[in-house]
């Protein structure tokens, strides 16, 4: 993954300032205590066993997208609780990790305004 380098803060437009930002050292270890918390790890991948919108994304959550063409890797996805995928039209099979947080992340405050 990226560091904050002034490149991401850059293409970030300020939201690097907003958010809180933590760097681990190891992905699938971190999953396991914030699950041990109480908090659920929901992964985007293709092959997720429901529709974004199907899932429930309101409690304390986790979202885990992977890397533009390799996704999660396996031991981070192991440890998702479920995984959810962005349904695709034509030929166009995936989007890219920001477009693809961002409908989620979108689908989860959509989930808690109402």
């Amino acid at each position: 993954a990226a560091g904050l380098t002034p490149a991401v803060e850059k293409a970030a437009a300020g939201a690097v300032a907003h958010l809180p930002v933590a760097m681990v050292t190891n992905l699938a270890a971190c999953l396991e205590r914030l699950k041990e918390r109480g908090i659920w790890v929901c992964g985007a991948d293709p092959r997720g066993e429901r529709l974004y919108y199907e899932a429930d994304l309101r409690g304390p959550l986790v979202v885990v997208v992977g890397s533009e063409g390799r996704g999660i890797p396996r031991l981070v996805r192991e440890r998702c609780d479920f995984l959810v995928r962005i349904p695709m039209r034509g030929r166009v099979a995936s989007l890219n990790v920001a477009v693809a947080a961002a409908v989620i992340l979108f689908e989860a405050a959509r989930q808690r305004e109402g």
